[in-house]
């Protein structure tokens, strides 16, 4: 469960008082794809694709750590190691890898150290407590803290930089999984095993782990094993392995493999195969990258779609997300007129305000599809245009128009756009068309420079400007169609992708391979990647905020320019999570909602984010509420922790200024309640009003919530 903290449109400055320094960054991911586990006594420590989740495994209690909330410098964790002295070592898809001893963090990459490139694979700790690091394109490393040896094809035997995988035996033999062969290397000695000069039957090795006799068991062509002598080779042929394809290999007390495959989750005693699936178990998807067993012998498996424990009775999913999202994947985001956010993901429609998070998709509602283009929202009715159609959802039913039974030009909606709240403007791949009270229009496609249609937007005097594939078009009613290209103007590209209009009425227009152009009804001027800090001329999304900043999105990151300054935000210097950004929203409270296409949504406010209707801030329930509200003279403040912590609940008025202090001490367990008079800390009756109560657990602020007196 999430933390929230709850107010009201007209208590913002209360909450910027109660809760100070909020973050610049905020992050709502899904956390279902699991890439690495490590057991540290009763914590799980899982990686993930969106960041790092420590799990208690006996209270289910979660702390999730990204980009946006530590130091870590991104989120696709691919390996977790731990020392002696308990440090994390996590290695980084693209990222390097970072130390963290549970308050302060260290990263290594390229720029900063002699890691030779950025792309970890693995990492493995030697028994001295020096660290190897395996990287896709650097070879290999060991680093002692202070110095770096850097092992690759050019000053070793290691058939290729490409290392997927290293592992270090009790007699402190490494050994090296590559795409080219496996290797080992012991007292300066390397030796190369391959399918030319051993029994391996495959070059390609991405996992490797040790039996307790000291036996190799490896990815190779399905699973092999081999005993420094002998090599055993087990696979779909030969064996009950259900797939070749073994993502990682976990070896219990009882000598018992288990194994994760592309199709699912194979136990090997030995001499018995059993496979775990979708008839006989509780996995939640084929893909097993992961296992990691207990002390307690509970499995913890590890997939695309989540994360399951298995007592060997029982299966329980598990929570590693911080969101309902059900998909990293954003294509498009809108805000009504009640602030709630409406979110296309790649695997279900969101909606998330001040009750939570909504996920609605084909499973639980009418809507007929799960992933949608783009969003347009009309009162209640929320427009949806996908590659099949177009869709009309009220919350509870459902409307479809097809080229079938509508006059819908085709099937691919890229863009829609509303004029006075009542007409709905179609974009498609061939062809525009408007909607207003169920009457359709199909306009002349020979007015417009091409008949797709990737952007709209529709001026408060009722212009509508077009982005085409073939160029920019104009239409001011009666007729009056312009149109702007490459070579009748100063647009620098004819593909539009995004199209905005800033508080002065002067038109933003992205294009796909020519960068950013401003238009203010005569002069255009172009922004690229070679006179801005554009990081790409690919323009993928573009909004302005409450200061007239133009934010852009691209492939390669987030740009914010004020007209005079700007601003570049990659995962490496922000809290951004993924730099390839799809969609751009802002809030009433001027935070900007960033979608991405596999890190979810990153929310960035440079006075740090604020919101009207929740702030997530760590993964426990607290249940807090008053009774009764409205109260005279005395109301019952119930809440409940997780664990045993400090508490403190504190009274403010609408002024920010803290009336009295009703509670700052310590808590077991459970359920709990605090009584407040109405009174202040002298004693004194307050007057009539709202106000405020906030509860903090372990010098945290947890949720904010508002009551109301009446005399």
């Amino acid at each position: 469960m999430k933390n929230k903290i709850y107010c009201l449109l007209f208590n913002f400055i209360i909450l910027t008082s109660l809760v100070s320094q909020n973050p610049e960054w905020i992050q709502y991911t899904n956390g279902n794809y699991i890439r690495c586990q490590l057991i540290e006594n009763d914590i799980n420590w899982i990686g993930t694709s969106v960041g790092l989740v420590k799990l208690n495994i006996l209270t289910g209690e979660t702390e999730i750590f990204n980009s946006a909330n530590s130091g870590l410098p991104e989120n696709n964790i691919i390996d977790i190691e731990i020392d002696e002295d308990g440090k994390k070592w996590i290695g980084i898809e693209n990222g390097g890898f970072a130390c963290f001893d549970d308050e302060n963090w260290i990263c290594y990459n390229s720029n900063n150290s002699d890691l030779p490139n950025d792309d970890v694979k693995a990492i493995e700790i030697e028994q001295d407590g020096s660290i190897w690091i395996a990287t896709y394109f650097g070879g290999i490393s060991h680093f002692d803290g202070d110095n770096w040896i850097t092992y690759n094809s050019q000053n070793s035997i290691l058939p290729t930089n490409r290392v997927l995988t290293i592992a270090i035996a009790e007699d402190n033999t490494k050994w090296i999984g590559t795409q080219n062969g496996l290797l080992s290397y012991s007292n300066n000695t390397w030796t190369l095993y391959d399918y030319n000069n051993s029994g391996i039957p495959e070059d390609y090795v991405r996992v490797i782990t040790f039996d307790a006799e000291g036996s190799l068991w490896m990815q190779s062509a399905g699973l092999t094993k081999f005993d420094g002598t002998n090599w055993t080779n087990y696979n779909i042929n030969n064996s009950g392995l259900p797939s070749n394809g073994i993502y990682s290999i976990t070896i219990d007390d009882n000598d018992t493999k288990w194994i994760g495959t592309n199709t699912f989750l194979a136990e090997f005693d030995g001499t018995n195969w059993f496979v775990y699936n979708y008839n006989n178990s509780g996995i939640p998807f084929l893909h097993v990258y992961s296992v990691a067993i207990d002390n307690y012998d509970t499995k913890w498996i590890g997939t695309l779609k989540g994360l399951v424990s298995y007592n060997n009775i029982d299966w329980t999913m598990q929570n590693t997300s911080n969101s309902d999202l059900p998909s990293n994947y954003i294509n498009a985001m809108s805000i009504d007129s009640s602030q709630t956010k409406w979110i296309c993901t790649g695997n279900g429609l969101v909606s998330y305000d001040s009750s939570g998070w909504s996920v609605f998709n084909t499973e639980n509602s009418e809507l007929p599809y799960n992933s949608y283009l783009s969003i347009e929202i009309i009162e209640n009715n929320k427009w949806l245009g996908s590659y099949c159609g177009l869709t009309s959802f009220d919350g509870i039913s459902c409307t479809h128009y097809t080229m079938a039974n509508s006059p819908l030009p085709y099937d691919t909606v890229f863009s829609l756009a509303t004029e006075n709240d009542e007409t709905l403007w179609i974009g498609t791949g061939v062809g525009l068309a408007s909607l207003e009270n169920s009457n359709w229009t199909i306009h002349n496609t020979s007015n417009l420079p091409d008949n797709t249609i990737r952007s709209i937007l529709v001026e408060d005097d009722g212009t509508k400007w077009f982005g085409t594939s073939d160029g920019l078009c104009k239409y001011s009613g009666n007729s009056e169609w312009t149109i702007y290209n490459s070579d009748n103007s100063g647009l620098p590209d004819n593909s539009i992708k995004a199209i905005a209009l800033d508080i002065n009425q002067k038109l933003w227009v992205g294009t796909l391979d020519g960068g950013m152009a401003h238009f203010d009804g005569s002069e255009w001027i172009v922004y690229n990647t070679s006179n801005s800090l554009l990081p790409s001329n690919y323009i993928t999304s573009l909004t302005i905020d409450q200061s007239n900043s133009i934010w852009v999105g691209t492939t390669l990151g987030l740009v914010k320019f004020d007209g005079e300054v700007w601003s570049y935000f990659i995962p490496e210097n922000s809290g951004l999570a993924d730099d390839d950004i799809h969609s751009i929203t802002c809030d009433s409270n001027n935070n900007i909602w960033i979608g991405t296409h596999y890190g979810g949504i990153s929310i960035y406010n440079e006075n740090g984010v604020s919101s009207i209707d929740e702030i997530v801030c760590k993964n426990y329930n607290n249940n807090l509420s008053n009774y009764p509200n409205p109260f005279n003279p005395s109301t019952t403040i119930e809440f409940s922790i997780q664990s045993v912590s400090k508490v403190d609940i504190s009274i403010f008025n609408i002024k920010g200024q803290k009336i009295k202090t009703l509670t700052h001490n310590e808590y077991i367990k459970g359920n709990h309640t605090v009584i407040w008079n109405g009174n202040d800390e002298l004693g004194k009756s307050v007057s009539s009003g709202i106000y405020f109560y906030n509860l903090n657990v372990k010098d945290k602020t947890a949720v904010v919530k508002r009551c109301l007196l009446i005399k």
